[in-house]
């Protein structure tokens, strides 16, 4: 058993999970409410929020089944990819804002993620 894959599936299951019932009353509960902006827009932001936690889940299985399964690096090469791509986007839109890493986290908690999965690539 890879226990790096392991552990980076737990990694992205908690953050699944903390996005979906905390960050869903947090931040699409106030957007939801907004009245300027078009349901349209709303319906949008909403599905593009749960695009994220599905993607999460999915890395979260993806890795657990890498960990069980030898022959299936490919699904954590994949998740290692999205993970560093959801990692970059999070570090480039605070570079562009007023929030630090500490109130938006994202970009430091898939770098973690993405981290062990690379470690369990290289020495799992």
């Amino acid at each position: 058993m890879n226990v790096y894959f392991l552990v980076s599936s737990i990694l992205c299951a908690l953050l699944a999970l903390m996005h979906y019932f905390k960050g869903t009353p947090a931040i699409m509960g106030p957007i939801l409410r907004t009245p300027e902006l078009t349901a349209r827009v709303k319906l949008l932001a909403h599905c593009c929020w749960h695009l994220v936690t599905v993607t999460a889940a999915v890395m979260a299985a993806s890795l657990a089944w890498a960990a069980i399964h030898p022959d299936s690096t490919v699904l954590a090469v994949m998740a290692l990819i999205q993970m560093l791509g959801f990692s970059a986007v999070g570090f480039y839109l605070i570079s562009r804002s007023q929030f630090s890493l500490l109130q938006v986290p994202q970009g430091i908690a898939f770098l973690l993620a993405a981290s062990v999965t690379g470690a369990g690539l290289l020495w799992g």
